[in-house]
Order: structure tokens, then C-alpha cells, then sequence
């Protein structure tokens, strides 16, 4: 992860959730926050994005399917 963040940061980019949000805003519809990020959530919207936040670090089985279902259910949400 330390190498994404100083390519990020190399590249001149805001190293933050919303930073990978501008970047990629062109190319989606959706954005999960972690729930740390939750402050950034109405300025990644602004960006035109649907936001939700989730516990997006994980650390057990049961993390990995918690995260996974909020996937599911913010693409369903999205209509796809």
C-alpha cells in the first residue's frame, strides 16, 4: 500500500479517499468509504458519485463477507 500512496503523492495527487474518488470519478458510479473517511462521503457525492461507507479493512472471515455484501447490495442499489 505504501507504494500506491507515494504514487499517488509522486503524481501530485490528494492522497485520500477523495483523492482516489476524483481520479476515478470519470469511470464510475459508485464509491465505498471506509467508515473512517465518513466526513468525505458528501464531497465524493459532489463528484457525481453515489457514496456508502463500510468497515473496508478486513481482518476476518466474517469482515470479508460484511464488506462483500455491501458491494452486492450498492451495486443492486445502482441497478446492476
Amino acid at each position: 500500500m505504501a507504494v500506491a500512496v507515494h504514487e499517488l503523492e509522486g503524481l501530485g495527487h490528494d492522497v485520500s479517499a477523495l483523492g482516489v474518488a476524483r481520479l476515478y470519478a470519470d469511470f464510475l458510479n459508485g464509491f465505498i468509504l471506509d467508515q473512517q473517511d465518513a466526513a468525505a462521503r458528501p464531497a465524493v457525492e459532489a463528484l457525481g458519485l453515489r457514496a456508502w461507507t463500510a468497515q473496508t479493512v478486513m481482518q476476518t472471515l466474517e469482515d470479508k463477507v460484511a464488506l462483500a455484501s455491501r458491494v452486492l447490495a450498492a451495486i443492486a442499489e445502482l441497478g446492476g
